[in-house]
């Protein structure tokens, strides 16, 4: 569980600090934010899919 994090999502990812990013999946494609957008995410689990972990937004 992730309690907070916030960064820019482009195309699938969510980029944050220094060069990181991380795959987002969201349930609901309505509510996947768009491409360059700043967002926050507050109380996410980390999800691994093909051995890698993901953030899942429930």
């Amino acid at each position: 569980m992730v309690s907070r994090i916030s960064g820019i999502y482009r195309r699938g990812r969510l980029y944050y600090g220094e060069g990181r990013s991380i795959r987002l999946y969201f349930r609901r494609k309505s509510e996947r934010p768009k491409s360059g957008e700043r967002i926050t995410l507050r109380g996410v689990r980390i999800g691994i899919y093909k051995n890698r972990p993901e953030i899942v937004v429930d």
